[in-house]
């Protein structure tokens, strides 16, 4: 299975191959400025499964995390990210990737959660 999540103006993408490692909703202020939403969509890859394409940007946005986001300079899209928790792997918006894409199984930092957001019943909930 090849899934690719493309910037809003499509100049950049990062197509990953295989199913992820984990991934789900995480209800973080992080995830949330990121996105401008509720909450953020998110899966994780080895490194090795993971291809960036385009003029894709780093912004080192949280020293004490090592988190460095991959955008695009044209349109701001965050694609993609890594993060000293863990090494050897990406993050990737799944918002990015065209349907048809399966429910997210999990919810993280849940305490932050709007209480208004309703899970899908398989979204098991944490933190």
């Amino acid at each position: 299975m090849t899934r690719t999540a493309t910037c809003a103006c499509g100049e950049c993408s990062v197509t990953v191959t295989g199913e992820p490692l984990f991934g789900g909703l995480c209800h973080c202020q992080n995830c949330r400025q990121r996105t401008g939403s509720a909450f953020g969509w998110q899966a994780y890859w080895p490194e090795a499964r993971v291809t960036l394409s385009g003029p894709l940007q780093r912004y080192d946005l949280a020293p004490e995390w090592g988190q460095q986001r991959l955008f695009c300079p044209r349109c701001g899209s965050t694609l993609a990210w890594q993060t000293m928790s863990r090494p050897g792997e990406f993050g990737v918006a799944i918002g990015g990737m065209e349907p048809p894409l399966p429910a997210p199984d999990a919810s993280y930092r849940d305490s932050r959660r709007f209480d208004w957001v309703i899970l899908p019943d398989r979204c098991a909930a944490s933190g």
